[in-house]
């Protein structure tokens, strides 16, 4: 078994960062996140995964994703733990003056 833990960083391209805000539409995200689930599983041989992601107000430190795989082999559950950078939600970053930015 694999795992990655993804956090709010401070900072992004030597900005400080506040805190971001994570978008999504239900039911879209859902879909896409099984979609991204299902093409990691035909592509290694997988004996399952398991993606926990949150939304809405995040700040610096706190924990966005859980991404854990298990496979009979190591090989094949670490090269699919890129999956977590394949997500369709869309952050917003609050800079470490309080406003907005994508």
């Amino acid at each position: 078994m694999a795992s990655f833990v993804g956090y709010v960083r401070d900072t992004n391209q030597g900005d400080t960062i506040g805190g971001l805000t994570l978008e999504h539409y239900p039911g879209m995200t859902e879909r896409s996140l099984e979609r991204i689930c299902a093409q990691a599983e035909a592509r290694w041989p997988l004996l399952g995964v398991t993606v926990i992601h949150r939304v809405g107000p995040l700040a610096p430190g706190d924990q966005i994703v859980l991404v854990a795989i298990a496979s009979r082999h190591r090989d094949a559950a670490f090269e699919s733990l890129p999956l977590s950078s394949w997500t369709t939600l869309k952050p917003r970053r609050r800079s470490g003056k309080g406003k907005h930015a994508r």
